[in-house]
């Protein structure tokens, strides 16, 4: 939902990671992050971000998550991370 332009200006990198990961809008506007394992659960939320953000996530164990960005236009993108 949304378009392809404003998708692209989202990323979420390392991929895989070991729990350092940076999430980098070119927009200039605010954005809200939700982390989410494949049961559904919400493991780590974060809003009124902006730019670069850097997340230290060595808390959570290895595997398969979903980042959910959400910007304060109400467009939502989810990207694939892996923990390794």
């Amino acid at each position: 939902v949304g378009n392809n332009a404003e998708s692209y200006s989202l990323m979420v990198y390392p991929n895989p990671s070991n729990g350092n990961v940076t999430i980098n809008s070119a927009d200039e506007n605010e954005f809200d992050v939700s982390i989410i394992s494949t049961d559904g659960r919400v493991v780590y939320k974060q809003d009124k971000l902006r730019k670069t953000q850097n997340f230290v996530l060595n808390d959570l164990s290895k595997g398969i998550y979903f980042v959910k960005i959400t910007t304060v236009n109400n467009y939502t993108t989810i990207k694939k991370l892996v923990l390794d």
